[in-house]
């Protein structure tokens, strides 16, 4: 089977103008998080390596990662590995959604849609966890990491990308830089999903997932 095409950011991305989207302030966005700690977190931390799709791959920076609705935040935590057919109970006890604020307009790079064409990337950047092209020792997310890493020092200074769910590209995902942790503030804390009756339906009857 022949690899996907997986470009890296090219010589020249530092010189073209990024499409760039508004994030204005107010928005809401939402992030799945376990019910024991802040829903807010730019991660993985100090001294932990790269873990995610747009984590820095040396540590320069932390990355918090939010849905634009709360069922991207739900999708992109439980559907990492499919198939997924059926969703604990117990585990959804342990973990809550929780909506978040901006207190000021953010700027985020589009990476979707006509963006990819700009900035050099294809769909692949935002691709699943599988995907492991040669020379990246196995790191699966190496190659995404790459372009977080050089769309975090473009000239321009983005504050995160925005992007579509690998799970479920009908919703929308953004990657927040910890140069914009002052903007994102805590509006309200959510309740154990186990609780979340009516948001379970809607994600039952739209994955047809059952609860164990």
């Amino acid at each position: 089977m022949s690899e996907p095409h997986l470009p890296l950011p090219p010589a020249d991305l530092s010189s073209r103008r990024l499409p760039i989207s508004t994030l204005k302030a107010g928005t809401a966005l939402f992030r799945s998080h376990a019910i024991d700690k802040a829903p807010i977190w730019f991660g993985p931390g100090p001294g932990r390596p790269p873990e995610y799709r747009f984590d820095a791959p040396g540590g320069e920076y932390g990355v918090c990662y939010v849905g634009r609705r709360d069922m991207a935040a739900f999708v992109e935590t439980y559907f990492r590995d499919l198939p997924v057919r059926v969703v604990s109970r117990a585990d959804l006890g342990l973990r809550a959604i929780s909506s978040l604020t901006l207190t000021r307009n953010l700027r985020v790079v589009r990476l979707y849609g006509p963006g990819l064409v700009k900035t050099g990337a294809t769909s692949a950047v935002g691709g699943a966890k599988l995907i492991v092209p040669t020379g990246f020792a196995g790191q699966p997310y190496a190659h995404s990491q790459a372009w977080s890493l050089a769309l975090h020092d473009h000239p321009s200074s983005p504050d995160g990308l925005q992007y579509r769910s690998s799970h479920d590209d009908q919703l929308m995902c953004v990657a927040l830089f910890d140069r914009s942790a002052s903007a994102v503030r805590v509006k309200a804390i959510g309740e154990p999903l186990s609780e979340m009756k009516r948001f379970l339906a809607l994600a039952i009857k739209r994955y047809s997932i059952a609860l164990l």
